[in-house]
């Protein structure tokens, strides 16, 4: 099972928070593409510091809904870069099914979260907002910038 690479949202820099998601398509969030355990994440870092927050949901249309799962991985120090994140070490493995999404918060200052990438352009959600959050949300589309990432597991 993965959660293909994608594109996430645009990386403006500003005092906000943003979330973003990967969509396949043109308001098609990213989906994994088999129930499992997620045991690598690999991600496009811009930043030598601060903080990775992943959320486990569901979508509804671009609608997210929020699971209990909830994940903060330090990524001070770590290089720049295509960065490889491995559960145990950098995570705790967490189950999926092909029905899950996820969602990454990141702040535009380096104390507050990790800064993705802009590779390319491409299909986006986002929705600027910061945690903690009590209601689903919903992600808008852009096609400027991207969040890059690759999701490894093992099929369950």
């Amino acid at each position: 099972m993965d959660y293909a690479s994608g594109n996430g949202s645009n990386n403006s820099q500003t005092p906000s928070g943003y979330i973003y998601t990967a969509y396949s398509g043109s308001s098609t969030p990213e989906l994994f593409s088999a129930a499992g355990t997620v045991h690598q994440i690999q991600i496009y870092n811009n930043t030598a510091g601060g903080r990775l927050r992943i959320w486990k949901g569901t979508f509804s249309g671009t609608t997210f809904t929020f699971d209990s799962y909830t994940e903060v991985i330090d990524v001070g120090g770590l290089s720049t870069g295509w960065i490889t994140l491995t559960s145990g070490i950098d995570f705790t493995p967490f189950a999926v099914t092909a029905s899950t999404g996820l969602i990454f918060y990141t702040h535009s200052t380096n104390t507050e979260g990790l800064i993705p990438g802009r590779l390319s352009s491409g299909y986006a959600g986002y929705n600027t907002s910061d945690p903690p959050f009590s209601t689903d949300l919903v992600m808008s589309q852009s096609s400027s910038g991207s969040l890059d990432v690759y999701i490894q597991g093992e099929s369950s």
